[in-house]
């Protein structure tokens, strides 16, 4: 039987700094041997009828609205959470980046501790990392088989008692491209599914319940452009704070450190996402042949793995008759995706390698910058010597801990310079 939460502390018990480093060995094992099991991971596309077609027109109701739900059933799940947990399957509406109406998919899922009430017990709105670009490598069509680590990340929030959403972004596992890397569907998205869970009876979660973002890699730069947009977007929705890591803070600056090396692939599936929600852009005018082949016949169906194997050591001049990031259409694009304009009203902690390989170091102390220029209440912890994955991991004891301390009431350790 779970140990209760006590109902007087305000949110679920963080262990003790003692305890720090088995959580870390944990997470690292259970990572690393779910890792290799995502070849199982994927449904098939065809795998839930019906479920993930939107209605035609969408219905005429606000974002977060809840279109259709399903209970799931995980219990053959390789990485399935603690007994008791319940889990549902959602399809909701949202905004695309231009504030069109679209259907989203995602999961609400509901912690098996007990002891606080609905309107203590914390929500966390987990931001994903890549997944792919193919509708089977949505999360949300994965729970049943458990393929995917970030589970193993949600299931540490529910084994301490907080609800988990997760959204599964515009057009990954609905039809349509998937909007991979652009940060602002990314925000709408997660906002959106903090709403609809909201309204959700069965799910039982307050709308006073305390809620915070958590992110990494793409889920960071949804995180941030989360941070930025709430107070406009989602005045509704208010949060607690922010976990930004592994941050796309310079859309721009990513593709160009991507261009050719081992994670190459996660330029173009970003370039093929950027062309499906901004008409403007025209990808096909930039592409060759092959480019025209790899992008409708090889991209839109591969899953994380699949994307790394395929375009190790990739150059966008392999695809292109010209770069498309020199186009100033693309160039606007990028940028209005590049988190930094406006100051967060919540605080936000924000981690990064100095020796990531995979998104810019410098585009994220910027960002920082950025933010404390303007006001914002930022927690900044760099750290040394670790790829971009190991940080992953790495940062999860002390990003779990300034979450603690913001669910307590605790004072935040303002990381902004001093003017």
């Amino acid at each position: 039987m779970p140990r209760p939460v006590s109902p007087g502390a305000g949110c679920a018990a963080l262990p003790p700094l003692r305890s720090r480093l088995r959580l870390l060995r944990r997470f690292r094992v259970l990572f690393f041997a779910a890792a290799a099991a995502l070849a199982l991971g994927a449904a098939p596309a065809s795998a839930y009828p019906g479920f993930y077609e939107p209605p035609n027109p969408l219905p005429d109701a606000p974002p977060g609205t809840v279109i259709r739900s399903e209970s799931v059933n995980y219990s053959r799940s390789w990485t399935k959470p603690g007994r008791g947990t319940r889990i549902w399957r959602m399809l909701y509406t949202s905004e695309n980046a231009l504030g069109e109406p679209i259907a989203v998919s995602g999961a609400i899922y509901r912690s098996h501790r007990f002891g606080l009430a609905d309107d203590r017990r914390p929500l966390i709105a987990y931001a994903l990392g890549s997944q792919g670009t193919g509708d089977r490598c949505a999360p949300s069509r994965r729970i049943e088989n458990g393929g995917v680590q970030d589970f193993l990340l949600i299931n540490l929030l529910l084994d301490r008692g907080y609800n988990v959403v997760v959204s599964d972004y515009e057009g990954l596992g609905t039809p349509g491209d998937h909007a991979y890397a652009v940060n602002r569907s990314a925000a709408f998205s997660q906002l959106d599914m903090i709403r609809a869970a909201r309204s959700f009876a069965p799910a039982s979660i307050s709308s006073k319940a305390p809620t915070m973002v958590y992110g990494y890699s793409q889920g960071g730069g949804a995180a941030a452009m989360t941070a930025e947009l709430q107070p406009t977007y989602a005045p509704d929705v208010p949060l607690k704070g922010v976990v930004a890591g592994g941050v796309i803070a310079d859309p721009f600056a990513a593709g160009e450190s991507l261009d050719g090396g081992q994670y190459a692939g996660y330029a173009f599936a970003a370039a093929v996402g950027y062309d499906a929600t901004y008409s403007e852009l025209h990808l096909d005018d930039f592409l060759n042949e092959r480019g025209k082949t790899e992008r409708y016949s090889t991209i839109l169906d591969l899953c994380f793995g699949d994307i790394l194997d395929k375009y190790k050591g990739f150059h966008i001049a392999d695809v292109t008759t010209t770069n498309p990031l020199e186009a100033p259409a693309w160039r606007a694009r990028l940028a209005e995706n590049a988190p930094g304009k406006v100051a967060p009203s919540t605080p936000v902690y924000m981690f990064h390698s100095r020796t990531d390989e995979v998104l810019p170091f410098a585009a994220t102390v910027k960002l920082r910058q950025q933010w404390c220029g303007e006001g914002a209440n930022v927690e900044w912890h760099p750290y040394s010597g670790l790829k971009h994955f190991q940080a992953a991991i790495v940062g999860v004891p002390d990003a779990f801990r300034w979450i603690d301390d913001r669910l307590r009431g605790r004072p935040t350790k303002n990381g902004c310079p001093r003017t």
